[in-house]
């Protein structure tokens, strides 16, 4: 997919019939779509080295302080209210 971001319109004007719109996942970007003899196909523009290093930084980040408060939940449980 390298060099076809913000081209799905140009592409779909040629023909290509897309199954869903292109996405952004945590791994890349993804458009699937189907070729002239029906095969199914989602490729993968894998992102820069230099997102993925953010976003696993970001991840971690985001799970060390869920487990966190998961934790203070469990040693400080509410008290229910009447």
């Amino acid at each position: 997919m390298r060099g076809t971001r913000g081209s799905p319109i140009a592409l779909a004007a040629r023909g290509v019939r897309f199954l869903e719109a292109p996405g952004h996942e945590p791994y890349g970007t993804v458009a699937v779509f189907v070729d002239l003899h029906g095969n199914k196909l989602d490729p993968i523009e894998r992102r820069a080295p230099g997102e993925a290093i953010e976003l696993d930084a970001l991840v971690t980040a985001f799970r060390g302080a869920t487990l966190l408060a998961n934790r203070d939940r469990q040693k400080f449980p509410r008290k229910h209210r009447k």
